[in-house]
């Protein structure tokens, strides 16, 4: 295989004109010995040393070996130096061989480990976190069920005491794994990512134990919620709901009069009694009245107080109020 010489095209001088007859001189990395080129991907027919480009300072295709060290030359026609590069490289364009040998094992992933990616569809040697379950071939686990999974499966087992497993959970995981049982995967779906409060060192205190609903420390701990109701406990606050009343001074009276004698028809009026219907005043007694229809004032006992209570309604429909940030959907995946 060849490599096509990478060239100007054209030369040109600093007027803009071509280099017309211009010549290129290849010769080995750090010599002035002729490296001989060739005229087409073959190596075949070479070039003549040096190279002449045309009239409009264009060379013409010039092919080199691979994986050598070159330097090139270009002078004018009348031999003045344009250009001298030393230590040029060809590359290689054969693949490049499969390392032999194992990667180090800090280099690559470990079971447990996981990672977001853009694919419905887990890859080989990875499972979908979705809260279903993994074991053997033998275990009814319902999202992978091979024997592939048994490294996952005793990582889990021994990491997170609060991952069911099928038919509970024995003395050991390989024994559990040995008899045939599956564990359920942790269940991220729907969830955002937080690392423990006091992750090997003092609790920052941002998400509490109290408003995570569950142990902060806890590795596959869940809490928190999409939407919240807010209570009247959450707002500041406020002189609602109120009550009132009024004081007790309001004692008054009534007027009534009366329409005929109660006692002789001399035009004078004895000693009579007058019921009145007005609430709280009853047989009212007079006497001595001057003339018909003469009106009198009567005691009242008409001390009142008012209470005013406020509404107590809920302000608002109580709907529950959304607290999610922007987010985007991708699955998350496990290394078996």
């Amino acid at each position: 295989m060849a490599i096509l010489w990478d060239q100007p095209t054209p030369w040109l001088d600093p007027n803009g004109d071509p280099y017309s007859g211009a010549k290129a001189y290849f010769f080995d990395a750090n010599t002035t010995t002729p490296l001989v080129t060739y005229t087409e991907y073959t190596l075949s027919i070479p070039h003549d040393h040096p190279v002449v480009a045309d009239a409009a300072g264009k060379f013409p295709a010039v092919f080199l070996p691979e994986q050598i060290l070159y330097r090139v030359r270009i002078t004018t026609a009348a031999g003045v130096t344009l250009d001298d590069i030393d230590g040029i490289s060809t590359p290689t364009t054969a693949p490049p061989e499969v390392p032999e040998g194992d990667t180090p094992i800090a280099e690559r992933h470990q079971t447990g480990d996981i990672k977001w990616a853009y694919r419905n569809a887990a890859q080989a040697g990875w499972v979908r976190v979705n809260g279903r379950s993994i074991g053997s071939g033998a275990s009814a686990a319902t999202e992978r069920a091979n024997a592939d999974c048994q490294a996952l499966f005793i990582h889990l087992w021994n990491e997170d005491t609060t991952l069911v497993v099928t038919g509970g959970r024995g003395a050991t995981a390989s024994g559990d794994w040995a008899a045939g049982k599956a564990i359920s995967l942790p269940d991220p779906k729907g969830r955002a990512f937080i690392v423990p409060d006091s992750f090997g060192a003092a609790p920052a205190n941002v998400v509490t134990d109290a408003q995570l609903g569950a142990e902060s420390d806890q590795l596959g701990a869940k809490g928190g919620s999409a939407a919240r109701s807010i209570a009247r406990t959450n707002l500041p606050a406020s002189p609602l709901p109120f009550s009132a009343s009024t004081n007790t001074v309001g004692n008054h009276g009534h007027q009534f009069s009366v329409s005929q004698g109660v006692g002789n028809d001399t035009g004078g009026y004895g000693g009579g009694l007058v019921t009145d219907t007005y609430p709280g005043v009853i047989n009212t007694a007079f006497s001595g009245v001057a003339s018909q229809s003469t009106g009198q004032q009567i005691g009242g006992g008409g001390s009142h107080s008012h209470t005013v209570n406020g509404s107590t309604e809920d302000m608002g429909s109580g709907t529950p109020m959304v607290m999610l940030p922007p987010i985007i959907v991708i699955p998350v995946f496990m290394k078996l």
